[in-house]
């Protein structure tokens, strides 16, 4: 356990990005299937496309997440087209928001979103939970899931009891739903003991029935076994986002390398992952590429919210943000 960690994060690099991966979800999501498993693209970024009916008219809506709304964070939804926008979980939701949906202040209900023909999964980062010490306390962030109705008008917790989350793991950063499993980042998760520091916030992906039930910690963190492990550091925040396709397992890494960022590519058992071709990017301390990842049928694109847009001596065009488009091979990024 640790008790801070550096935030190179802002709220305006948030919003930059969340608002250039809402545009990518219009664009490649809109079509309301998905590869892997029959599930819908996802990433950390809080935004999904939900088909309530997939089987009929195909009458698809978008999910936006707002983690600081009304201090314990919030999600709309909206029209594909943007409008038409209402708030149906947390915040200052009304008549749709579920009764048993039990937010505090700092919750940060909205950091992820994932969805699948059933259900609504949300991310709530900064959930309180237990100490190092198995003591449940209030302001201690393990983090936590939420699996809804595709109603929004029944949710429950998913249990992560088993996984001994404590202080700042931040379980439900990035989510991803299949029809079968759900795929969950936990970018604070440390790779070793308190009295480790080197391999603090190295983070770990977690992977869950649809149902939310028998999770277990698949890569990173405290799984030593998988064969990505050599590949990780502390602070690395692995898991910071997550995208599947048929065949491959996409996770970002934002802070690895100091903060440049990285993104690993592997086989969709977890297994041959190596690490998206950089060369030609230039990336420098705290452009956190790997922050988010969407997909369409031809491409993988990378967000990168620290990446300025001006040389280094125009603080003004600093953390702008930027997308990176990949070929699904992580090669030829621009």
């Amino acid at each position: 356990m640790h008790i801070s960690r550096q935030k190179f994060e802002i709220k305006i690099k948030y919003q930059i990005i969340s608002t250039l991966f809402i545009l990518l979800f219009l664009l490649s999501c809109s079509k309301g299937g998905g590869g892997f498993g029959g599930g819908y693209d996802s990433a950390n970024s809080s935004a999904n496309v939900v088909t309530p009916n997939p089987n009929g008219n195909n009458q698809n809506y978008l999910l936006i997440g707002a983690k600081g709304r009304n201090g314990t964070g919030s999600v709309y939804r909206c029209s594909l087209d943007g409008d038409d926008c209402i708030e149906i979980f947390g915040g200052l939701a009304g008549y749709i928001s579920a009764t048993n949906l039990t937010l505090k202040q700092n919750d940060s209900f909205g950091s992820s979103i994932g969805v699948n023909d059933n259900s609504i999964y949300i991310g709530a980062l900064n959930k309180s939970g237990f100490n190092s010490a198995n003591i449940l306390e209030q302001n201690n962030p393990n983090g936590a899931v939420y699996k809804c109705d595709l109603s929004g008008l029944n949710c429950s917790i998913i249990d992560s009891s088993s996984l001994k989350l404590i202080t700042n793991d931040n379980f439900g950063t990035s989510i991803f739903a299949t029809n079968d499993s759900i795929f969950i980042g936990a970018i604070g998760r440390d790779g070793g003991t308190p009295a480790q520091s080197n391999l603090y916030d190295m983070g770990s992906l977690f992977k869950c029935d649809a149902d939310g039930t028998k999770c277990i910690e698949i890569m990173g963190g405290k799984n030593q076994t998988n064969q990505i492990r050599k590949d990780l550091n502390g602070f690395d925040n692995f898991a910071s986002s997550i995208y599947l396709t048929n065949s491959s397992l996409y996770i970002g890494a934002k802070n690895k390398n100091g903060g440049n960022g990285r993104v690993f590519k592997c086989k969709a058992d977890g297994s041959n992952c190596v690490q998206f071709d950089i060369s030609r990017l230039n990336l420098i301390t705290n452009d956190n590429f790997g922050y988010s990842i969407a997909g369409s049928d031809k491409n993988i694109f990378v967000g990168a919210i620290g990446r300025d847009s001006g040389p280094t001596n125009k603080s003004d065009l600093y953390d702008t943000g930027a997308v990176f488009r990949c070929d699904f091979d992580g090669k030829n990024c621009s």
